[in-house]
């Protein structure tokens, strides 16, 4: 055999040969498809294999999620302030928001987290107070830019007695009220529960159905959520806070094994937890509070088990993108017509994101009819 007379197959593929890169192309082009079907396969295997989850954790959001300011919160203070005599009946709501700004911008920066961290200061009602002693110094003086003696003395001139009419206020229903989704939310959510616990003692529950419902609040502020929440007619299980980490008391009037209804079993709050949403440990700290609570009212369900965990909120980075990262499912609220903050715009949002128009809406989610 010479050369010349050397077989087609025998022959060294020349790289510069069109048909030979053709070839190649097409080759790893059948590869690369092959692989994406061996990973989607295996994906929907894993997915029809996994076994359904059992307990279903769900958190909400608070404030603008479910409750909100009964009038704007610049009216509120304004209307309060003018019946005290302090400020002019001149003075306008715009001009009290504008203060409120500056005001409650300078204390989040020198007292982070309602003075969490900062030693020897006296906690929310403290931080608080600052605000409106700053945003009312300001408005009384005419002017938003106060530094040195001059401020000292315009916060001081400030009523004590507005102070605490202001502080009272917005830890109650005197403050804020209900979404009007919220109570038929709630109602259809302890139904559900409800009808859980009495398969649950019938023994009827089958492998595929959730067995236990945990509700809880995840929310930015400060220890007024429970009193507020409750002050609006929604009933909150008991809770403490350890070391900043929200930790079960079983109330003595509990059975064991037996859990109550309430709307809400358990709230975690920035200033409890020491981080803000939306850091992963403040949905961490709610998983671990969830457990506890799971312990405290069902002992005979596998705490460690198959759990699904779901946040609602009204805020996309801080409620829906920090859940996600967390490793949980989350739904954004969009509720028609709400009053977003300024420089919100939801029409920037992916499509990929799940969204609810009601807190409703998510029974059809679960498909819970």
């Amino acid at each position: 055999w010479g050369s010349a007379h050397q077989p087609r197959f025998l022959a060294k593929p020349d790289p510069s040969n069109s048909n030979h890169r053709l070839r190649i192309s097409r080759r790893n082009s059948l590869c690369q498809c092959y692989e994406a079907i061996v990973k989607h396969t295996a994906i929907a295997m894993t997915a029809t294999l996994r076994p359904p989850p059992r307990i279903l954790l769900l958190t909400l959001d608070a404030f603008n999620t479910i409750f909100h300011p009964r009038q704007h919160v610049a009216l509120q203070y304004t209307e309060i302030a003018k019946a005290s005599g302090f400020i002019s009946q001149n003075v306008t709501p715009e001009s009290v928001q504008a203060a409120f700004k500056v005001a409650y911008k300078r204390e989040t920066a020198s007292r982070p987290n309602y003075g969490r961290n900062t030693p020897g200061f006296g906690g929310p009602r403290e931080w608080w107070a600052n605000v409106i002693r700053g945003c009312f110094a300001r408005v009384h003086t005419g002017k938003n830019e106060l530094e040195g003696v001059s401020e000292t003395r315009a916060i001081q001139e400030v009523p004590d007695s507005l102070v605490a009419h202001l502080l009272r206020r917005f830890e109650s229903k005197e403050g804020y009220t209900l979404f009007e989704d919220v109570e038929s939310f709630f109602g259809r959510l302890n139904s559900w529960k409800k009808e859980l616990q009495e398969r649950k003692k019938a023994g009827c529950l089958r492998e595929g159905d959730v067995q236990n419902v945990i509700v809880g609040v995840v929310s930015n502020s400060d220890d007024r959520v429970s009193p507020i929440l409750n002050s609006l007619g929604l009933s909150v299980g008991n809770a403490w806070a350890d070391s900043g980490e929200l930790l079960p008391r079983a109330s003595s009037s509990i059975p064991t094994g037996e859990a109550q209804l309430n709307d809400v079993d358990f709230i975690v709050t920035s200033y409890e937890a020491g981080e803000e949403k939306p850091h992963r440990h403040i949905f961490d700290v709610a998983k671990t509070r969830a457990k506890e609570h799971l312990l405290v009212t069902d002992p005979s369900s596998e705490v460690d088990g198959r759990w699904r965990r779901i946040h609602i909120g009204d805020d996309h980075g801080d409620d829906y993108q920090g859940a996600i990262n967390a490793g949980w499912e989350s739904f954004l609220l969009l509720r028609d017509g709400m009053d977003y903050l300024p420089g919100t715009d939801h029409r920037a949002i992916g499509s990929d994101v799940k969204t609810l128009h009601s807190l409703t809406d998510l029974y059809t989610q679960l498909n819970q009819r």
